[in-house]
């Protein structure tokens, strides 16, 4: 074979671009002829790759067949459906129960809303009042620094 041609197949070869084909020629290559100096590291490694394919093993390997399923999968479906049905009775249930408000707890009811407005009305004036404040603090510290 020509010097090119192999290395070429080599630089091919060692980037993973090679047949099956033109790795059998190098190996046939570097187990028969005689190599230029730069080429000869490569005839100690086609000779290992060669006695490797050549070794087979002994020992028998068994893979173990487990064929047993894991619970918990059994168990989380179960819980899951237990949830849902929980839910449904829940749901269907409180839509048929729907109650009926006697005439003092539709009073107090009234008198809750008319207390939240009440709050809330005097939440919000206290939250400008406190923006206010915050003025005056940036007046405090702009008359501090005038006055030291």
């Amino acid at each position: 074979m020509e010097l090119a041609k192999i290395e070429s197949l080599l630089e091919q070869y060692f980037e993973g671009n090679t047949t099956l084909e033109q790795e059998a020629q190098l190996a046939q290559y570097f187990a028969t002829a005689d190599l230029p100096d730069h080429l000869a590291p490569y005839k100690d490694l086609f000779a290992g790759f060669g006695y490797m394919r050549q070794q087979k093993s002994e020992k028998t390997f068994v893979v173990p067949q487990d064929k047993r399923r894991n619970p918990i999968w059994g168990y989380a479906a179960a819980a899951v459906i237990g949830v849902l049905l929980s839910v449904g009775i829940f749901m269907n249930n409180s839509a048929d129960d729907s109650p009926t408000l006697t005439a003092e707890q539709q009073e107090a009811l009234e008198a809750f809303e008319q207390a939240k407005k009440a709050l809330e009305m005097i939440s919000g004036n206290l939250n400008d009042g406190i923006e206010g404040m915050a003025y005056l603090n940036e007046f405090d510290k702009a008359a501090e620094q005038i006055f030291k």
